[in-house]
């Protein structure tokens, strides 16, 4: 069975344009090079102006 370690990359959101402050191709590009899969966008709450970028990787057997 496999075992996952997860990660959690807020994404400021510009309150002017509602448009990503970071490019999120950046990001997931990034962390992708580490080993990391996305998996999910989370929105941000009505109200805020982060949203976040939800990554897993494999956690090696044995670890």
């Amino acid at each position: 069975m496999t075992t996952y370690e997860y990660k959690f990359v807020k994404l400021k959101i510009s309150m002017w344009t509602g448009k990503p402050k970071q490019s999120h191709h950046e990001i997931v590009e990034e962390h992708a090079r580490q080993g990391w899969r996305f998996v999910q966008y989370l929105p941000p709450m009505h109200g805020h102006y982060e949203a976040e970028l939800a990554f897993e990787r494999p956690i090696p057997f044995g670890s």
